[in-house]
C-alpha cells in the first residue's frame, strides 16, 4: 500500500498553497511560477488518483480482502493525514473513506469497540459534509446504538467512555431540532440503566453529558426561534437542561465547548424571561471583547464569528431602529476585514469561510445587498484568490458577448431586469452595470465549499461533488431578504448558471422560469470558457483552446447552451477579443491579485 507516497504528495501540495509570491517582481516571473505550481498540482492529482485506485477502491468494494496487516496500514494512512493531534486533516475526504472501510472490517471480525471508534470518526467527517450543505434534517437511526449498547458488558473502560459519548452525540447528529428533549432522555436512561452517574469519570471525563446538554439547548432554541411554542411540560424540561448546563459551567474542570455553552445559556436566559434583551446583548458584547467566546482557544482569528452572532441576535430580538443595527454591522465589517486580511495561509478554510458566510447572512438582514456587495467582494480576495480571479474573468468574457448583443441584437435582452428593448437600447451602460454584478456574484455560494472547490489534489468523491453542486442554492443562504429587479437578476444568474439551456439537465434540478434568462445564457457560456481555458490558477484539467470549446458548444446548442449566444461567440471579432482576455488579460489579473496589490479593481 503506497500510502506514504500519498501523504508526501499532500505535504507537497499544501506547501505549494503557501508559496510566497512577493519575491516575484516581474509579471512573467510570477505567471511562470503560477503555471509551474498548477502543473505540479496536476501531477499530484494524477498520482493521488492512481494511489487511491490501487489502495482504497478494491477494499471499498470488498472489505473481506482486508487482513490485519492491511488494517494496520489503513490506520497508519489515516494517522498520517492528521495534522498533529487536532481535528484538522490534510485530506478529510480520504480520511472519511479509510474509516468507512475500517468500520466494515471491524464489523466482519466482530470487533465492536473497533466499530465504535470508526463510527465516531465517520460522524465527524459526515458532520463536516453536512455543514457545507444546505440543511436537510434527517432523524438518526438508533438501531446501531441499540446494537452497540447490547454489547456493553464486552467493552473495556475506554470503550465504555466512547460508547457513552456516542449515545450522547445522537442528539446532535440527528440533525433534527424536533425531539431533542426526547433524545436527551434516551441518553439519561442509558446512564441509569448501566449505573453510570453524572460524576462517574467515564461520563465526566468524556464530556458526553456536557455535549448532550449543549445539543439539547441548540436544537430547542432552533424550534423556539422558528416561532413555534413548547408545551408547558417541555418548557419545564428545557429550563431544567439549561440550569444543569449553568451548573456545569461552574465546574472548574469544565472545558468542553465552553464558548458554545456560554452563548446558548445567554440566549436561553433571555427566552425564559430571566434577563431583558439589553442584558443579553451587553453580556454577549462583553464576552466577545474579552475573548471568552472562542471555539478554538489558541487561535483568535475565529473570534469574529461572535460578532456575527451578535448581529443575528439584534435581527431576531432587538426593537432598535435600523440605523442602530446598521452602525453595528459597519463596525463589525471593518473588524472582520482586518482579521481576515491577516489570516495565516495555513488556516482552516472550512471554518473561516463558513463563519464569514454566517456573518454576511446576518448582516444582510439589516443592511441589504447593495451595502454589502463591496464588502463581500473584498472578502472573496482573501477567501480564495482563484475564485476571485474566476469571477473577474467571467465578467470580462461575458461583457464582450453582452456588448456585441447590445450593438447588434438588443431584442435578445428584452425583459432582463424588467427593462424593455427600447429602454436597453437607450441605456446600455445601465444594463452592463447589472451584468458586472451578476458575474461577480454568480459563484458566491462557493463560500460554503471553498475547501472542496479549491482542492485539486485528487478527484472529488461523490459526496464532495454533491456539496459543490449546492453552491447555486447557497446564494439564498447569504441574501435571504433582499429584493428588487436588479437583485432578482443577480439571483437568477447565481441560481441557474449551471442549469442547461433547455432545463433538462444541470443543477439545481428545479430551475424556475425567469425573464433574466438571457443573462443566465451568457453567464453559462462565459463561465465555461474561463473554467476550461485557465491553466494558471485552476489546475483541474490540462486546459482547452477556445476553438475546442466552440465545437463543444455547437454540439450542445439549444440543449446545454443557447444557440444564439454560441453564434455570437463564433463571430471572428468576438472570438479575437475573448482570445485576448484568456491569453493576455488573465496574466495581468493574476499578477495584480498575487503580487503586492491587495485590492484589485473589479
Amino acid at each position: 500500500m503506497d500510502y506514504q507516497k500519498y501523504i508526501q504528495n499532500m505535504l507537497t501540495y499544501n506547501a505549494l498553497n503557501q508559496t510566497d509570491f512577493s519575491k516575484y517582481q516581474q509579471e512573467d516571473e510570477l505567471i511562470d511560477a503560477l503555471i509551474q505550481i498548477s502543473n505540479q498540482k496536476r501531477e499530484i492529482q494524477l498520482d493521488n488518483n492512481r494511489i487511491l485506485q490501487e489502495c482504497l477502491v478494491p477494499l471499498e468494494k470488498d472489505a473481506s480482502l482486508i487482513t490485519p496487516e492491511i488494517a494496520e496500514e489503513l490506520r497508519l494512512f489515516w494517522r498520517g493525514l492528521r495534522i498533529s493531534d487536532s481535528t484538522e486533516y490534510m485530506d478529510r475526504g480520504v480520511s472519511h473513506r479509510i474509516n468507512l472501510i475500517l468500520k466494515e472490517y471491524y464489523t466482519l471480525i466482530e470487533d465492536w469497540e473497533g466499530v465504535l471508534r470508526q463510527v465516531f470518526l465517520i460522524f465527524y467527517f459526515e458532520m463536516i459534509l453536512n455543514d457545507h450543505s444546505i440543511p436537510n434534517p434527517s432523524k438518526q437511526d438508533y438501531s446501531l446504538a441499540e446494537f452497540l449498547i447490547s454489547k456493553f458488558d464486552s467493552f473495556t473502560p475506554d470503550g465504555i467512555n466512547h460508547l457513552t459519548s456516542y449515545v450522547a452525540s445522537l442528539s446532535y447528529h440527528s440533525g433534527d431540532p424536533d425531539g431533542a428533549l426526547e433524545r436527551f432522555d434516551y441518553f439519561l436512561n442509558y446512564l441509569e440503566k448501566h449505573s453510570l452517574s453524572l460524576e462517574d469519570p467515564r461520563v465526566k471525563n468524556s464530556g458526553a453529558y456536557f455535549y448532550a446538554l449543549i445539543d439539547v439547548l441548540n436544537h430547542t432554541l432552533t424550534v423556539l426561534n422558528s416561532g413555534r411554542q413548547l408545551s408547558p411540560y417541555d418548557t419545564e424540561r428545557f429550563a431544567s437542561v439549561y440550569h444543569r448546563l449553568q451548573q456545569a459551567l461552574r465546574d472548574p474542570d469544565y472545558k468542553y465547548q465552553q464558548a458554545n455553552a456560554i452563548l446558548r445559556c445567554m440566549e436561553t436566559s433571555y427566552l425564559l424571561g430571566e434577563i431583558p434583551l439589553y442584558v443579553l446583548l451587553s453580556r454577549l458584547n462583553h464576552t466577545a471583547k474579552e475573548g471568552m467566546t472562542k471555539f478554538f482557544a489558541d487561535d483568535d482569528t475565529y473570534h469574529f464569528l461572535y460578532s456575527a452572532v451578535y448581529i443575528n441576535y439584534l435581527n431576531k430580538y432587538a426593537k432598535c431602529d435600523s440605523r442602530t443595527k446598521y452602525r453595528h454591522c459597519e463596525a463589525v465589517m471593518n473588524h472582520v476585514l482586518k482579521v481576515y486580511s491577516t489570516l495565516s495561509k495555513s488556516a482552516d478554510t472550512f471554518y473561516i469561510t463558513s463563519y464569514c458566510a454566517e456573518f454576511i447572512h446576518a448582516a444582510s438582514e439589516c443592511m441589504g445587498f447593495d451595502r454589502l456587495k463591496d464588502f463581500v467582494l473584498k472578502m472573496t480576495v482573501y477567501a480564495d484568490k482563484a475564485l476571485y480571479l474566476h469571477t473577474i474573468m467571467v465578467k470580462k468574457i461575458g461583457k464582450v458577448l453582452l456588448t456585441e448583443i447590445l450593438h447588434t441584437d438588443p431584442h435578445f435582452l428584452d425583459g432582463v431586469c424588467e427593462m424593455s428593448e427600447d429602454y436597453i437600447a437607450s441605456h446600455p451602460m445601465e444594463l452592463q452595470d447589472v451584468w458586472n454584478q451578476c458575474a461577480m456574484f454568480h459563484d458566491i455560494g462557493k463560500y460554503y465549499c471553498i475547501d472542496y472547490v479549491s482542492n485539486s489534489s485528487r478527484n472529488l468523491t461523490d459526496e464532495e461533488f454533491r456539496v459543490i453542486k449546492d453552491h447555486p442554492d447557497n446564494f439564498d443562504r447569504f441574501f435571504a431578504k433582499s429584493s428588487g429587479p436588479i437583485f432578482d437578476c443577480i439571483r437568477a444568474c447565481a441560481r441557474f448558471h449551471h442549469v442547461w439551456y433547455n432545463g433538462k439537465g444541470g443543477y439545481p434540478a428545479t430551475a424556475e422560469s425567469t425573464p433574466n434568462k438571457p443573462f443566465v445564457d451568457i453567464l453559462s457560456i462565459a463561465d465555461s470558457i474561463d473554467a476550461a481555458t485557465d491553466i494558471i490558477g485552476r489546475p483541474y484539467t490540462a486546459g482547452k483552446t477556445l476553438d475546442m470549446l466552440i465545437e463543444e458548444f455547437d454540439t450542445f446548442r439549444n440543449t446545454r447552451y443557447s444557440a444564439f449566444v454560441v453564434d455570437v461567440l463564433k463571430r471572428q471579432h468576438v472570438k479575437d477579443s475573448i482570445q485576448q482576455l484568456i491569453h493576455v488579460e488573465r496574466k495581468h489579473l493574476n499578477y495584480q491579485v498575487y503580487s503586492v496589490i491587495k485590492h484589485p479593481q473589479n
